[in-house]
């Protein structure tokens, strides 16, 4: 499902009604799993920062701050 929803938007499908129609999904499956997908990709953004943050020796509450209010996002 994953695959058919990335396929979709790579194709050029932007809203929802579309990508459910390429997909064949009803709409609301596909917005959790869009949903799910989202998750994921602000889940890595913000363990790549972390992981940055600490590596390179930075302030850590710069690193706390992007996680506690989005900013960049």
């Amino acid at each position: 499902m994953y695959n058919s929803i990335i396929e979709a938007i790579a194709l050029g499908n932007t809203k929802l009604n579309e990508i459910s129609g390429k997909t064949g999904e009803s709409k609301d499956k596909v917005h959790n799993y869009i949903m799910s997908l989202i998750d994921c990709i602000l889940s890595k953004k913000h363990t790549q920062l972390l992981k940055k943050a600490v590596r390179e020796r930075h302030y850590i509450s710069c690193a706390i701050t992007y996680l506690s209010f989005g900013i960049g996002l």
